[in-house]
């Protein structure tokens, strides 16, 4: 019977509610469940965006626009606190502060864009380094300097929070 069978959506947000935060946003358009360990690694990754000026829809985070899903900047912060702890490698000093302004601006980005529905997005949002991502080039010292996205359906706003990729050079979102 075909009427019983699950959708790979559905199938995809089974048990979403004990997931990462990035799938109880997709799933439950809201944060249900998080761990100590994740609000004080995102707490500290906060502080550290912060005290480097990076820009950002919202800043003064209360208890409710801190678990929404309707931010990328938000979501990203979320995104970044749960590959630090996966990492487990020194938690968020482990991060220089480009990696943590770039993957915070390109997480954003891919958030904001519908990212999970590009026709191509190897590797973002992933333990790799950014400059590994489909479409995003890196100059010698590690910053993101062209951005090749077109083609790409990507749809949505691009976030403020763009402005943290400082060497950014080259952007090409044609036909998105």
């Amino acid at each position: 019977n075909r009427s019983s069978e699950s959708s790979p959506e559905e199938n995809r947000c089974k048990g979403a509610s004990s997931s990462g935060v990035l799938l109880q946003c997709e799933c439950l358009n809201q944060v249900v469940s998080v761990s100590q360990e994740m609000i004080d690694t995102y707490e500290e990754l906060s502080a550290r965006l912060q005290a480097n000026n990076v820009s950002m829809t919202n800043f003064e985070l209360d208890d409710g626009l801190r678990f929404s899903c309707d931010d990328s900047d938000n979501q990203a912060i979320w995104w970044l606190a749960e590959d630090v702890i996966s990492r487990d490698q020194g938690g968020t000093s482990a991060l220089s502060t480009i990696e943590l302004i770039q993957r915070h601006a390109l997480g954003s980005f891919y958030i904001a864009t519908s990212g999970g529905r590009w026709s191509e997005n190897t590797l973002w949002m992933t333990s790799e380094t950014e400059c590994e991502w489909a479409g995003l080039d890196c100059n010698s010292d590690g910053h993101v300097d062209t951005m090749l996205l077109s083609e790409l359906n990507l749809e949505g706003t691009i976030p403020s929070s763009i402005s943290g990729l400082s060497e950014l050079a080259k952007i090409d979102l044609h036909q998105n």
